[in-house]
């Protein structure tokens, strides 16, 4: 289930610098900065790893950070309904409704 939402948000991905606190993030991420408050500095140090890739600017490879984080959220969201419920297409079913809502789709393809 990550792989797949990981393999969407890929391709959907924003591909530069963003408005707002989007951008913000980028920005700070890629310099070390700080942001405003609450600032998620935890993020911040990650984004900066993640800015020193070779294989994509430093706006995108942060946006894509997003990706990978949201297709873990999927990934956790899948394997937990399905420990819950003891069903493996209810925990399918909770990852794809998750993955495809259209703010959690944003969210996963922009810095934030």
């Amino acid at each position: 289930m990550g792989l797949a939402g990981l393999g969407l948000y890929t391709l959907t991905l924003s591909p530069g610098v963003l408005p707002a606190d989007s951008g913000e993030y980028q920005v700070t991420g890629a310099l070390l900065g700080v942001a405003h408050p609450p600032g998620f500095a935890l993020y911040t140090l990650l984004s900066w790893l993640i800015s020193r890739t070779p294989f994509a600017a430093p706006a995108t490879a942060i946006n894509w950070f997003s990706a990978w984080l949201a297709a873990g959220a999927l990934a956790l969201t899948s394997r937990a309904i399905r420990t819950w419920t003891g069903s493996a297409a209810a925990g399918l079913a909770g990852a794809l409704m998750l993955g495809m809502a259209t703010t959690f789709w944003a969210q996963a393809t922009t810095a934030n």
